[in-house]
């Protein structure tokens, strides 16, 4: 199952088209409910993506629904269930929140997110080239923060790539949150806790077929192995590969096959090698662990990744954005003032004593 264009369409996402023709009317989708369309946001490969209104607290809200064609599917209707749960029982400030669920009028399935402003990392990397050093690793750092508490709830998301990250635009003191998208091919670990993480699906994934995007796939994925919160890390590997360099670590590889074999047993270019930018030795390392072929050779959890990250960044981070100057501490000024007053009355003191004694 091969997800090249099923993303959780948001503003500025470059892959987002029109979606495919409703049973009915776009403006009747949700005749019935509390909501009321205000335009298609985009698409996915199940999924239409919409905003909408809260009809009675006037907000804005985005509503993904079932496409039509999958509406009798068994499997597509677990995995919506599996995405709304996941997302509506993991409250994290770098993850999206659902706050309701329904079916439109010709019964499809839909569940409501909360509405930023903003635009996909993947549009925020081709409109820059690559994104500077700290500002890569504070996103990256944000983005396993989201994924350590999924991954503490026992739910992997198995399709990390730009595309499902969606970068807010800044508040009020200039920092931009990083929100997690599209848990529509998650998985629930066996043993995760009931309280926090959705049942499981009911029915299992097509056998020996790669689950997931193929320049996102880890070895694992590829090969129809087991997935863990390693496969997790080898996907975030990818996407700070590519914020620091501007491509992915086969960006040469052509044809399907190959890039599969390229996962599987082709070394990366060291990040330092392809970058426009300086990178250092110890996050070129960094990366090449997160990329290493044997899940047991990566970073063992995001937390792990993420203190990595933190080590090898002397100055500290505090967002996406360089940290503020120190000010300017108040001691010189007071020491100044100081002997300027004490040459004042030094200099008062000798005028005296000279008076005196002519």
């Amino acid at each position: 199952m091969i997800r090249d264009t099923d993303t959780l369409a948001m503003p500025g996402n470059p892959h987002a088209v029109p979606a495919d023709p409703a049973s009915v009317p776009v403006s009747d989708l949700f005749a019935g409910s509390r909501y009321r369309v205000i335009g298609r946001l985009g698409r996915g490969g199940s999924a239409d993506v919409y905003e909408a209104e809260h009809l009675a607290l006037g907000n804005r809200v985005v509503i993904k629904v079932l496409k039509i064609d999958l509406a009798d599917n068994p499997m597509y209707l677990d995995r919506m269930r599996l995405e709304a749960q996941a997302l509506a029982r993991l409250r994290h400030r770098n993850l999206i929140s659902v706050t309701d669920s329904g079916c439109t009028s010709d019964g499809r399935p839909f569940f409501v997110m909360e509405r930023f402003q903003g635009q996909t990392l993947l549009a925020e990397l081709r409109s820059r080239g690559c994104i500077p050093v700290d500002e890569a690793i504070a996103l990256v750092q944000q983005l396993l923060a989201g994924l350590s508490a999924a991954h503490d709830a026992g739910i992997i998301h198995r399709d990390i790539k730009p595309e499902n990250v969606f970068l807010c635009d800044p508040d009020d003191e200039g920092l931009r949150a990083l929100k997690i998208l599209d848990f529509g091919i998650a998985k629930v670990l066996p043993g995760a806790d009931v309280t926090r993480a959705p049942k499981p699906l009911s029915l299992k994934s097509h056998e020996g077929m790669p689950l997931g995007t193929p320049r996102f796939l880890s070895p694992e994925q590829v090969l129809c192995q087991e997935a863990s919160v390693r496969t997790d890390i080898y996907g975030t590997g990818i996407v700070l590969y590519e914020l620091l360099t501007g491509r992915d670590p086969f960006f040469d590889v052509e044809g399907y096959l190959e890039l599969l074999d390229a996962h599987v047993s082709l070394a990366p270019p060291t990040p330092s090698a392809v970058a426009p930018q300086p990178i250092d030795a110890t996050l070129d390392a960094i990366i090449l662990r997160a990329l290493a072929k044997e899940p047991e050779l990566r970073f063992q959890s995001a937390r792990a990744f993420s203190e990595a990250l933190a080590a090898a960044m002397p100055r500290p981070l505090g967002g996406s954005r360089s940290p503020r100057a120190a000010p300017r501490p108040r001691l010189s000024l007071l020491v100044s003032v100081v002997v300027v007053l004490g040459s004042a009355l030094l200099s008062a003191l000798i005028a005296l004593l000279v008076g005196r004694a002519l």
